[in-house]
This record gives C-alpha cells, structure tokens and sequence, in this order.
C-alpha cells in the first residue's frame, strides 16, 4: 500500500512529459510553417532574382542578386 502514492507520482509526471512532449512538437511545426510562409512570399514579392530579408514581423527588404 505504500508503494501506491510513488506509483501514482511516477504516472502524473510521465503523463504531463508527454503532454509537454506533444505541445513542443506541435509548436516546432507552427514555426516551420510560419518560415516556409514567409519564403514563399518573399519570392512572390522580390521576384526570381532577389533575396527577401525580413526585418521585422510585418517589414522586408528585397536585394537582387548579381550575376
């Protein structure tokens, strides 16, 4: 009976490291998502043959490339 308590400790704390687990996966995901978005609007706004940069979370800078 003593063994209870530490058997329900061991089962709360491995339950919420995989809950925590599974946030961080799915937050890892928004931020790859959220990186590809900007890429892709970058090259549609910059064009071909320009780098987007972006400053800031709403501003971009386009430089072209040079031969």
């Amino acid at each position: 009976m003593k063994f209870i308590p530490w058997i329900l400790a061991l089962l709360i704390t491995l339950g919420m490291g995989h809950f925590a687990a599974r946030a961080n996966a799915e937050a890892d995901q928004e931020d790859a998502a959220a990186l590809s978005s900007r890429e892709f609007a970058g090259q549609v706004l910059c064009g071909k043959n320009a780098v987007a940069v972006w400053t800031d979370d709403k501003s971009m800078d386009c430089f072209k490339e040079l031969p």
